[in-house]
């Protein structure tokens, strides 16, 4: 049977083929025996777990597997029966010449990869060491997300990775809380708060001390029924050489909840401070702060962040829990890729194993150590599609996720020349803001060709460009003009041939439709018809910007 064939018995199960994920898993020693698909015929202790936790496995999943003899075969392609081994992880030759043979089977993989569709990939070391050679990382990215299964000690944690796949078929996938952080100034609080964007901003610039009214209006946004992620500043501050005073910090997370209503907080996220560069320091800073950490924690949405720097994190993240004793806090997880001191750039990044080394914790009851994870500086426009990755990996352990990032910098430019979205949207609010207000003056309004014979305006305007930047003129004379009156160029035709043709054309064009030429010019040109009291001022702008950018309809 083909491969082909596989892909239509899937269709014909599913009709949500498109963004059905595939599930890729290896072959088994143990067969039923016999020529039959191979989904079948394999009978090892993978396919016998499948078989008792999801019977409908085709239904959920386009299945491949990886055939010690076959390459990459379909769950529904017909083989016989054989009796061969993958090659040892420790030959690489043999790897090699398996990987050389099978690798165009591998084409199944880059023919269902699509930005719908996740793929997951549960191997053995030895198998996954010949999937590695065959499949780059590039092609796996082309998927909406994808997890391989790596670091594992043996069978029984093997086992333990693909029950959680399967049980994310029928488990609910709740959404991730994203924060517009980073937020330091009052046009992007009041943006973002009319957008109804959940708002966050660190200690560092805005406090019950410093910029207090822009806290008051992020406490206005919680208490309307968002959520607010504050965060400690200590990022800011080691990027100035400096670090932050503990108690003082934890004192301002004190100092608002009692400020607020009583069960009012739950939404509001706060991060505990901790050292990037020390872990023992880090450790002794719960250790210090136990008490007050812990009121925080039944009082709101605390996260516990856990760096990697010089240190076993499973080892670290556990002794910071157990100082603390167990509390209901979220995970702290660092995905920015750098942090930079003074003198260096650090990397702190925590990969996929890493957090699913953390997500496997276990506390002192036998019960997940982590029940919610909270990514930094990571947003759904991160790239290398960073956020779905670790989405996709928090569903399989049943984590629910938040994560904070800041898009302000990263949509805003220069107003005038940058092509960012914030600044086009900019460019295109003042023209709405002006042009209306043009529709009520006369000076535009009723501006007709007479005027142009005694103070040139539009037309002078419109000459320069002919003298100046001929091709640019036809651009905007056929985009203004339409179809009617479009000018046709060619490739031959040498630019003072067109000059003298549109000279020509624009001079001599008729009287008798020539307000509706200038009609259409001053709608294009409309700018030298603006008055300073028509101009929207740049908070306006920038507001309205926020608004149109990151409203729960239009932010995805």
């Amino acid at each position: 049977m083909t491969y082909q064939l596989d892909l239509l018995m899937d269709n014909v199960i599913s009709i949500d083929v498109k963004n059905k994920p595939v599930l890729i898993i290896g072959c088994s020693g143990a067969k039923t025996g016999g020529t039959k698909p191979a989904f079948d015929l394999y009978d090892g202790t993978m396919y016998q777990l499948i078989r008792s936790n999801l019977p409908d496995i085709h239904k959920h999943f386009i299945v491949l597997i990886l055939s010690a003899k076959h390459g990459l075969i379909g769950a529904h392609d017909v083989i016989n029966d054989y009796d061969l081994k993958m090659p040892s992880r420790k030959k690489e030759s043999e790897i090699s010449f398996y990987a050389e043979k099978h690798k165009n089977s591998m084409r199944k993989i880059t023919e269902l990869a699509n930005e719908d569709r996740s793929i997951y990939t549960i191997l053995s070391n030895d198998y996954l060491c010949c999937f590695d050679k065959m499949v780059s990382i590039a092609t796996l990215k082309k998927f909406k997300s994808h997890y391989v299964s790596r670091g594992h000690s043996g069978i029984g944690v093997l086992r333990g990775r693909l029950n959680k796949i399967l049980n994310t078929v029928h488990a609910p996938k709740p959404k991730t809380v994203l924060y517009r952080s980073g937020l330091a100034n009052a046009d992007e609080f009041i943006g973002l708060a009319k957008a109804r964007a959940n708002l966050g901003f660190s200690l560092a610039y805005v406090n019950q001390q410093k910029q207090n009214h822009l806290l008051k209006i992020g406490l206005e946004s919680l208490a309307s029924g968002k959520e607010l992620f504050v965060d400690n500043g200590i990022i800011t501050k080691i990027g100035k050489g400096e670090f932050v005073d503990v108690p003082s910090v934890l004192d301002m997370y004190a100092s608002i909840i009692k400020s607020l209503p009583e069960g009012s907080t739950k939404k509001m996220a706060i991060v505990i401070p901790d050292n990037p560069l020390d872990s023992a320091g880090s450790l002794d800073i719960v250790r210090e702060n136990k008490q007050i950490i812990t009121w925080l924690s039944h009082r709101a949405d605390v996260i516990l962040p856990v760096h990697k720097f010089g240190v076993d994190i499973a080892e670290h993240a556990l002794a910071m829990m157990i100082a603390l004793n167990f509390p209901d806090v979220r995970l702290g997880i660092p995905c920015k890729k750098a942090l930079k001191t003074e003198t260096e750039s650090i990397d702190i990044q925590l990969s996929l194993s890493e957090i699913e080394v953390l997500y496997s914790l276990k506390n002192n009851k036998g019960q997940p150590l982590f029940k919610k994870a909270h990514f930094f500086a990571l947003t759904e426009y991160s790239r290398g599609n960073l956020l779905k990755q670790r989405e996709l990996l928090s569903n399989m352990y049943d984590v629910t996720v938040s994560a904070d990032g800041c898009r302000t910098t990263a949509i805003m430019g220069n107003e005038l020349t940058s092509q960012r979205i914030g600044s086009r949207t900019m460019r295109a609010i003042r023209k709405e803001v002006v042009l209306e207000k043009l529709q009520s003056d006369p000076n535009f309004s009723f501006h007709l060709v007479e005027h142009e014979f005694n103070a040139p305006l539009v037309y002078d305007r419109v000459l320069n460009l002919i003298d100046t930047d001929v091709r640019e003129f036809v651009t905007i004379w056929n985009e203004v003009m339409h179809n009617r009156w479009s000018i046709a160029t060619n490739d031959n035709e040498s630019d003072e041939e067109l000059t003298l043709y549109c000279e020509e054309l624009f001079i001599n064009f008729p009287r008798i439709i020539e307000q509706e030429m200038l009609d259409r010019l001053k709608k294009y040109f409309w700018s030298l018809f603006s008055k300073p009291e028509f101009e929207p001022s740049n908070r306006d702008k920038r507001i309205e910007t926020f608004i149109r950018l990151f409203s729960e309809q239009t932010a995805a």
